[in-house]
């Protein structure tokens, strides 16, 4: 026999997920004494909703994550993360400590609760951003646990579980076999994709964010485009998808506002593929885009089997011969000026600093608008949270991702509005051994707001902190470096550099007003 607590670290551990993010909370407690005995591991986050967004970090570099929190108050804390993990299918699973089964079999009116004996209204809420969704009992935990995991898996979206607290310890039946993961739901039929080619003189295609949430897949895509000569370009959630070094590259398609190559070229297609992509307000510039919607086939993985729908097409007997322009990266920056440093300068020189194998996180904001649209250095692992855009998401997803990949190089560029939201969570880089490249960008509030409308208007201001104080204060073993100026700035970068065996914060000073050329022309200011 086997706990319902080993049952769930057993099967989540057999998808790669070995660590637990979350808050402890009275309706939850029993379950740590079993984690603390198993080779799991437990990361204490500073609130729910940053553990969400660790989870999500985590999930999208290790295939599949998970969080714990307590009913009621800890879990709608969470549901925000969840609803993000949901939008851009990313595998979680929500684990909830509940009340007692007899109290609810009672109605009775407990802590955490709306007072009312109802205890089904929190699942209700998660049952609209998750695939699955059940509360377990002892004879049916193993079933529903075990569909969570695979459902959430196969759908890479995520699932939820509730656990009465005097179950976490009740004992069940050893899994008698592995986890079905080796099935992914969805159409097959390439028939719509395999005509329009058949006809096409100008294809292109958009490989999307959800390629990269299955194991292999990104690599069978770069092949496609390799056999049938296919040019490429990307929205900007799904930067870095392919190799941006790659010949077939044009570069990121954002209307008005991103390469002109790939605008032009898109635009006047006669065969426009978005395999694993989502089209949305953003990247379309809220759907000005004039793409040839009537000869487009959107393969979403939701709507489709995408391992199944590009294993059929690598089987085509086709080669493309159409002219296109390979969109290049600029010059490697290597003077350095002492005037006060501009977002467009700053992150051009993050730019030249990553390398291959980095994990390079955007926070939704002004510089998603910036360095996003350039062409990164290949074999870049480029993460931003484009359709759902909660800000203060990257931070926590940049330590959860650190804490999945803790032998991989990991940068973040946060700005500070975005920043103060989710800081608190900083104590999990001297707390885990984390060894991340966080700079932060004082640029004195919602600059991307103030862009967009009310530049001068108090709405968009937030409060004046001194950011470089905030690790210690936290607890946070990191060199701090400031910088106002590009020539301060190529320092920073090479003490950076210099000490890779630890964690490093910079603070980066620009104007408030100082707004990309990507975000000034996506404004049209």
């Amino acid at each position: 026999m086997i706990t319902i607590s080993e049952y769930l670290i057993k099967r989540l551990a057999e998808v790669g997920c070995t660590d637990i993010f979350g808050v402890p909370g009275d309706y939850n407690l029993p379950f740590f004494d079993v984690l603390s005995a198993s080779d799991s591991k437990w990361i204490g986050c500073a609130n729910e909703l940053n553990a969400g967004y660790a989870a999500d970090g985590y999930a999208r570099k290790r295939g599949f994550g998970a969080i714990l929190t307590t009913y009621g108050v800890g879990e709608l804390s969470a549901i925000n993360a969840i609803a993000g993990s949901f939008t851009e299918n990313v595998p979680v699973l929500k684990i909830v400590g509940a009340p007692a089964t007899a109290l609810v079999a009672r109605g009775a009116i407990v802590h955490h609760s709306l007072a009312q004996g109802q205890f089904d209204t929190f699942e209700n809420c998660f049952k609209n951003v998750t695939v699955y969704a059940a509360t377990v009992t002892r004879e049916n935990a193993a079933f529903h646990i075990d569909a969570a995991i695979e459902k959430a898996f196969a759908e890479k979206r995520p699932a939820y579980i509730s656990i009465p607290v005097d179950l976490f310890s009740a004992e069940i039946a050893e899994p008698e076999c592995p986890l079905v993961l080796d099935w992914t739901p969805g159409s097959t039929d390439v028939s719509s994709i395999v005509e329009l080619l058949a006809k096409a003189e100008r294809p292109v295609i958009f490989p999307g964010f959800a390629l990269k949430r299955y194991a292999g897949l990104v690599a069978k895509v770069e092949a496609l485009v390799d056999k049938l000569n296919l040019p490429f370009a990307s929205f900007l959630m799904s930067k870095g998808v392919l190799n941006e070094a790659h010949p077939n590259n044009l570069g990121i398609y954002f209307h008005n506002a991103g390469s002109d190559t790939a605008q032009q070229y898109i635009e006047n297609s006669d065969c426009v593929i978005f395999l694993g992509e989502k089209i949305s307000d953003g990247p379309s510039n809220k759907f000005q885009a004039k793409i040839p919607y009537d000869k487009t086939v959107v393969v979403t993985s939701e709507d489709f089997n995408l391992p199944a729908v590009v294993d059929a097409l690598l089987e085509l007997d086709l080669h493309f011969d159409a002219e296109f322009t390979h969109v290049e990266a600029a010059p490697i920056k290597t003077e350095f000026s002492d005037a006060p440093l501009t977002v467009e300068g700053f992150q051009k020189m993050v730019y030249d600093f990553t390398r291959a194998g980095d994990n390079l996180s955007l926070e939704t904001g002004t510089t998603s608008f910036g360095l996003s649209v350039d062409p990164q250095r290949a074999g870049v692992n480029y993460s931003m949270q484009i359709i759902w855009g909660a800000i203060g998401y990257s931070l926590p997803a940049t330590l959860g991702g650190a804490i999945a990949a803790p032998d991989e190089r990991h940068l973040l560029i946060i700005g500070d509005g975005s920043f103060q939201l989710t800081f608190n969570d900083l104590g999990l880089i001297t707390r885990q051994g984390l060894k991340p490249i966080i700079f932060v960008v004082d640029n004195d509030g919602y600059t991307i707001e103030r862009a967009i409308h009310g530049p001068e208007e108090e709405f968009n201001d937030i409060a004046r902190w001194n950011y470089a104080a905030i690790p210690a204060a936290l607890g946070v073993a990191a060199d701090v470096h400031e910088a106002t100026s590009e020539a301060e700035l190529a320092k920073v970068l090479v003490d950076v550099s210099a000490a890779a065996d630890r964690a490093h914060f910079v603070v980066v000073k620009t104007d408030k007003f100082d707004y990309p050329n990507t975000l000034k022309r996506f404004t049209g200011k």
